[in-house]
């Protein structure tokens, strides 16, 4: 594009421009004289039309010059800078309105012979850059990453890269004669991203979700309810699941694996959590009890003590999962596996001890036992 074709483009739009404000203006003052009048109880002068038939033959010019400057900045612009800052869709649509407005103005101005060649120049740029648009689309599209640009590098046998590439050097590389190819990059570049993205969401979705745990007794705490999360880790691993049957996966089939994993392993330390959590509870109220504690004590000397292991070793758990500010970080560690493991062993050692000590107990203790029980689930929140 020419210097003196781009400075004449400018020089006639800043006079279109000019002269479009003095129409303004016109029709301004013409509302303003037309209310004069009417005050005064004067005819109405009828500006509107005369106004209406400077607009019509205006407005041709004003198109052909508003494109042409517009087209030869935009393109100098573009030839220029890096093709990895283009906005491939802004493009499109900035040269298909530019090509319909250039060929509505070259049919306007057929009478004036000068302005329609200049019409026809334009819309012959504007269609000769318009066959470069779906390169251009498809080489911008959101999901293209640097294996593509290899791809494409070895099926057009040119150097490629996207750092240090303009779309001249695209233009001279021929890429229009591989536009089929790459369309079929680009239909494989479109479901990559897809996968990526849905990845990416699910995430981005843990990323706010919170451990919500409630008072139990004094500085005892237990997780509150959990369903919303257990129904999203459900939801997530279907999810993952389909992902990893994708025949577009091969790009991420690790990280799929790898986010399968984490969601699995939540799922199944979510649900031991609870399991253990209900024991926890139920197990409490009864070692818990100091009094309760010496009755059963007396009986066998062993499970309160035992269970003052649990109770220190949930405190533990709950602890390090308060000072994680994430649900999955917690709930998917190795450490908490572990943890779980140990607890369920210890619980699994004391959970029988309440029955034999109930049928080897007296009556008195075992009403005792009744009494400090009811009341303390009769008091807990």
């Amino acid at each position: 594009m020419g210097s003196d074709y781009a400075n004449e483009a400018d020089l006639c739009w800043r006079k279109v421009s000019e002269l479009d404000a003095r129409l303004n203006g016109c029709e301004n003052r013409a509302r303003t004289f037309n209310r004069r009048e009417s005050i005064f109880h004067l005819p109405q002068t009828n500006y509107t039309d005369r106004i209406r038939d400077l607009r019509r033959l205006f407005e041709p010019h004003q198109i052909l010059w508003t494109v042409a400057s517009k087209w030869v900045n935009a393109v100098t612009n573009w030839l220029e800078v890096q093709f990895e800052t283009l906005n491939g869709e802004m493009v499109a649509t900035s040269i298909c309105d530019w090509h319909r407005q250039a060929r509505q103005a070259k049919g306007l101005l057929r009478a004036f012979p000068d302005l329609y060649h200049v019409a026809w120049l334009v819309e012959a740029d504007l269609a000769n850059f318009e066959e470069w648009l779906p390169v251009i689309e498809y080489l911008r599209m959101p999901g293209i990453r640097q294996r593509h640009w290899r791809d494409l590098a070895l099926h057009t046998g040119a150097e490629l890269t996207p750092g240090d590439m303009t779309i001249v050097t695209l233009m001279r590389q021929n890429m229009l004669a591989h536009v089929e190819f790459i369309a079929q990059l680009c239909s494989q570049i479109e479901r990559e991203f897809s996968i990526e993205t849905r990845l990416e969401k699910m995430r981005s979705e843990w990323k706010t979700i919170r451990s919500v745990w409630k008072p139990f007794d004094g500085d005892v705490k237990i997780l509150g309810d959990a369903s919303d999360v257990l129904a999203l880790v459900d939801r997530h691993i279907i999810a993952v699941q389909v992902i990893r049957s994708d025949p577009f996966v091969a790009p991420f089939a690790f990280a799929a694996q790898e986010w399968e994993a984490v969601l699995i392993k939540t799922q199944d330390n979510m649900f031991k959590w609870l399991e253990l959590q209900r024991q926890y509870v139920t197990l409490h109220p009864l070692f818990g009890s100091e009094r309760i504690a010496n009755e059963f004590a007396s009986i066998t000397g062993q499970s309160a003590q035992r269970f003052s292991a649990i109770d220190s070793l949930w405190q533990q758990l709950t602890d390090n999962a308060e000072k994680l500010s994430s649900l999955l970080a917690f709930m998917s560690s190795d450490s908490l596996q572990d943890g779980l493991k140990e607890l369920g062993d210890a619980i699994a050692s004391v959970e029988h001890q309440p029955e034999s000590c109930w049928r080897k107990s007296g009556a008195s203790s075992r009403a005792s036992i009744l009494s400090i029980t009811i009341n303390f689930y009769c008091c807990c929140p």
